[in-house]
């Protein structure tokens, strides 16, 4: 396997990780907000806000990921046409 290969198959590995992570942050905050109602407890916003910070810091993970692909995907293929 050629390491072009390699860095496209962890790319696709990270972005089918990025696209199933937010269904299990909105799982997570439904459990949260079902627990609560359970127990009695009024409404809290904070399981939202949380979420919502966990969806903006994918976002952030996901675009600082995309521009280290990136420069390894060209250096890799600037390595492979050297050699």
């Amino acid at each position: 396997m050629k390491t072009s290969d390699f860095v496209e198959k962890q790319w696709r590995a990270s972005i089918w990780f990025l696209k199933i992570f937010p269904f299990f942050i909105l799982l997570i905050v439904v459990i949260n907000i079902w627990h609560d109602a359970d127990q009695g407890k009024p409404f809290d916003w904070m399981h939202i806000v949380y979420g919502i910070g966990f969806l903006f810091f994918t976002c952030v993970l996901y675009v600082f990921m995309r521009l280290i692909f990136k420069f390894v995907r060209a250096k890799v293929q600037h390595d492979e046409r050297r050699s």
